[in-house]
């Protein structure tokens, strides 16, 4: 690497890094500085990424026959060979299109900005860490193919010695990423829809389509949630937590930690009230019913019967009860309603047969005579009280 950088020296003196300059800035080096020439007009511009063997081209092997390329490893050291041999020793690796920013990815790590280099204070080591989509992960694809770190504009992604860095010594462009053999590819698109809702759970499962690998994050007023698309590029997740009413819920991609879809939805909770009735007694006698259930704290309870209506408040445990009256001998089908900010429930229709003949039973010793005739009316109201039920069935 040393003789490499003697070299280039030498070349930027004699006014070749000049000529190379130029051919960089019209998209590609002319054949009079580079004698091979696959590194022509790129192939793959298009679309959101580039993806292949990460090599590098420079001055000095631009004008060397015994070493060509520069394949960066796996652990981001470099080895000088012919480009076929660079192309199959190189680690695989994503970029960002020409013209575009992002993260340059090594086995699912970025390339991460570090801490400043042993060899020059102004420049920085880096280093492969877990893609948070920070700006020290990204890096502007030039035109020209040189790697520009956002938070270090006037330096480049290139090797030193022995390992890749960013820095710049000020000698021109040194090396530029070989474009050629890396294949575009697009990022797919999100798709996110509501699928289910669940308002006795106040839950719903929010689900679609990504990117392979992305990371789903599901954001709600009460937090949020995150999931994976799965190979096959889908995803589902239940948000749960939500509110009654409308939820609003923001959906975000993140595809090496960096935002590339969002899609915005709505769940809807409604809220299922609470309301029960009963009998609990019924005076024959008096034409009256005790009832009782369960409803909303502070909602009114609407008992009709034919003669009127009677209201109830539920109390603060949910509870309501209370005598109802003006009941018609015979079968009485009662309707009650809840009442919930002005609005009413289905009704509940309670059905209170009232008999006038039905009076305890007496024990006939203990009563003699009047014990028999007592037993008489007791059979006798009996049959009338199964012959309305039956007649009601």
């Amino acid at each position: 690497m040393e003789w490499n950088m003697m070299l280039k020296r030498i070349l930027a003196t004699l006014g070749v890094a000049a000529v190379i300059a130029a051919g960089l800035a019209g998209g590609g080096v002319s054949a009079a500085s580079a004698s091979e020439g696959d590194i022509g007009a790129p192939r793959a511009t298009a679309g959101d990424r580039l993806e292949g063997p990460w090599t590098m081209y420079n001055m000095a092997t631009a004008l060397s026959s015994s070493s060509k390329r520069i394949a960066v490893t796996a652990d981001l050291k470099p080895e000088y060979l012919p480009g076929e041999e660079a192309r199959s020793v190189a680690v695989r690796a994503s970029f960002p299109a020409l013209g575009t920013t992002g993260p340059v990815v090594v086995n699912g790590l970025c390339v991460t900005k570090d801490v400043p280099s042993t060899a020059m204070p102004t420049w920085w080591e880096v280093a492969l860490a877990e893609c948070v989509g920070s700006p020290e992960q990204m890096y502007e694809a030039k035109p020209s193919r040189h790697l520009v770190p956002v938070t270090e504009p006037t330096q480049f992604l290139q090797l030193w010695h022995d390992r890749v860095m960013i820095y710049n010594d000020s000698d021109d462009y040194d090396e530029w990423l070989d474009v050629k053999y890396l294949t575009s590819i697009q990022t797919a698109p999100l798709v996110a829809s509501v699928s289910s809702v669940d308002s006795d759970a106040r839950s719903a499962v929010v689900g679609g389509t990504g990117e392979p690998g992305a990371t789903i994050t599901v954001e709600s007023p009460n937090g949020s949630v995150e999931t994976t698309v799965d190979p096959e590029g889908k995803w589902s997740v239940s948000v749960p937590n939500l509110s009654v009413g409308d939820n609003a819920l923001h959906v975000t991609q993140l595809v090496h930690g960096v935002a590339s879809g969002e899609a915005n939805l709505n769940a809807t909770i409604v809220k299922q009230l609470q309301f029960t009735a009963q009998i609990d007694g019924i005076d024959h006698g008096a034409k009256t019913a005790t009832v009782s259930g369960k409803g909303e704290p502070g909602a009114t309870v609407t008992l009709t019967t034919p003669t009127g209506s009677v209201e109830f408040v539920v109390d603060v445990d949910g509870n309501w009860a209370g005598t109802i009256t003006g009941l018609a001998e015979g079968v009485n089908v009662v309707p009650a309603t809840q009442n919930v900010g002005g609005v009413d429930s289905a009704p509940i229709e309670l059905t209170i047969i009232v008999d006038e003949l039905a009076v305890p039973v007496v024990e006939p010793l203990a009563a003699g005579g009047l014990g028999l005739l007592m037993i008489a009316v007791g059979v006798a109201a009996r049959a009338r009280r199964q012959k309305l039920a039956a007649e009601l069935s």
